[in-house]
């Protein structure tokens, strides 16, 4: 999952989000029925099957995006940044989301952010990178309470600013 939505334009939301399991060679009444089930996951109702993404909030279109990368039940799916362009509020509300789904559908996931605060709300188990390096590693908690050097230190203290 990407910083934008990453859309088709000229496909309906039910289009985009039956991409995947098109490509994986499910049958049309599998992907119906995964679609809406997908919607509902993703709280949107039915009728945003239809739409087409100009027609879609920033927030709408990011949950289009996350029920198409779980579309076809993968191993794992990997978050680059996603909600870096929303609104707070709807930034907060997708976390949230992501949070809830990750217990729902058993999502094995990678999150990439430059956000401490949004890194440990997300994740289990956290890698601080300090220019492509390793610099920390381990649960919120454990960087939070023993960052292993300034600069975790100064990461961990920007969230609180």
């Amino acid at each position: 999952m990407l910083q934008e939505a990453a859309l088709f334009p000229h496909w309906t939301v039910a289009q985009n989000i039956g991409l995947v399991p098109r490509l994986v060679g499910k049958d049309k009444k599998w992907i119906k029925n995964r679609v809406n089930e997908l919607l509902e996951l993703v709280k949107l109702e039915q009728e945003y099957a239809d739409r087409y993404p100009n027609q879609l909030s920033g927030g709408q279109a990011q949950r289009v995006s996350i029920a198409r990368a779980i579309a076809a039940d993968p191993a794992f799916i990997i978050f680059d940044e996603p909600f870096s362009a929303l609104d707070p509020i709807t930034r907060v509300d997708l976390q949230n989301e992501v949070n809830r789904l990750k217990e729902k559908v058993s999502l094995t996931s990678v999150f990439v952010t430059h956000d401490m605060s949004e890194a440990f709300l997300l994740g289990d188990e956290i890698i601080v990178l300090d220019e492509g390096r390793i610099a920390q590693y381990g649960t919120p908690t454990d960087i939070r309470e023993n960052p292993a050097n300034t600069y975790v230190q100064s990461l961990i203290s920007s969230q609180d600013a």
